[in-house]
């Protein structure tokens, strides 16, 4: 049985960052997004992605295993905060664990790794700029085999941990406190969380 925990953590009050992570059926949903440079509108946007993505892929129609679709959920995404008079940009993930694949898009810096027998970075090919928000956002598809330890986080996480740190928390025994230590990792870096912080952690062949 797969299992997944999230986990978040900021420097201020409010955080611009939003992680989620739910089943649908037999399969999991996730969307990971990190409102930028704390600009206005920034928060908006993020929680703009992460309501828009769950509402689609609840709706029941959208295709989880076609990676088109996830490029084509971003795009119309984009567009829509871009409309809204207070929505700033934002990064944005969404993915699906479905049947023996994770297929999803990306558009930002924020990151998907699979970590098993060696490690796999699924949002190697996104386009940073423009952002979601702008109307002009590249996304870009993924698909990879669902196998190891699956772990989507804004760049607070993997700017500043360790690549080798966070591999050795995915390949641990599955822990509800799996998110947590990989924030801890910051903690115990600095004196103060350097940025905003959102992350799912899934296990993705878990017994």
């Amino acid at each position: 049985m797969r299992h997944f925990v999230t986990a978040a953590a900021s420097f201020r009050v409010d955080s611009d960052d939003r992680a989620v992570a739910f089943p649908l059926g037999t399969d999991w949903v996730v969307c990971v997004a990190d409102g930028t440079g704390g600009a206005a509108g920034a928060a908006a946007a993020a929680a703009m992605f992460v309501d828009s993505a769950q509402g689609t892929v609840r709706g029941g129609a959208f295709s989880l295993g076609e990676p088109a679709a996830w490029v084509r959920l971003l795009e119309d995404i984009d567009r829509e905060i871009a409309r809204h008079p207070a929505a700033g940009e934002t990064t944005g993930i969404a993915l699906a664990v479905t049947g023996g694949a994770v297929v999803g898009a990306s558009a930002g810096d924020s990151r998907a790794w699979v970590f098993g027998a060696g490690a796999t970075e699924l949002t190697g090919d996104q386009v940073r700029k423009p952002r979601l928000g702008t109307g002009r956002a590249q996304p870009r598809s993924f698909s990879a085999p669902a196998r190891g330890t699956l772990v989507v986080g804004s760049d607070g996480l993997f700017d500043h941990a360790a690549l080798a740190d966070i591999a050795a928390i995915a390949q641990a025994p599955p822990s509800a406190d799996a998110g947590n230590a990989l924030i801890g990792l910051l903690r115990a870096r600095y004196r103060q969380l350097p940025d905003d912080v959102a992350v799912v952690i899934g296990w993705l062949d878990a017994g």
